[in-house]
């Protein structure tokens, strides 16, 4: 809540004000099914800790794709609703709704 001196926008344009990058037009790369899945938050909170995420207390973007590269995918937000707290793993592989083979590159000073 902020103070009561402080007047807070309606909404802010992040792009407009220079913290994170315009848009990008992925062309054909942008779906590979035609459908926009929602993917399930809980089952990376439920499910990630043995590759170094602490459920709600927290975890690294990489450490999850590799639990969803090791674990072949993550469910899909309709089979695996959130819950806001740490609970046992229930993936199943038929509510899949992502896979990832990326390959995260480090990043190299010159």
């Amino acid at each position: 809540m902020p103070p009561s001196h402080v007047t807070l926008p309606e909404e802010v344009d992040w792009r407009q004000e220079g913290y994170v990058t315009p848009v990008k037009d992925q062309g054909q790369h942008f779906r590979k099914t035609g459908q926009l899945v929602s993917l399930s938050e809980q089952n990376l909170v439920d499910c990630s800790r043995s590759y170094g995420n602490n459920g709600c207390q927290g975890g690294t973007v990489e450490n999850a794709f590799r639990y969803i590269q090791a674990n072949g995918g993550i469910d899909n937000e309709a089979s695996y609703p959130y819950e806001g707290y740490d609970g046992r793993c229930r993936f199943r592989v038929a509510d899949v709704g992502a896979t990832d083979s990326g390959k995260a590159v480090p990043f190299k000073v010159t």
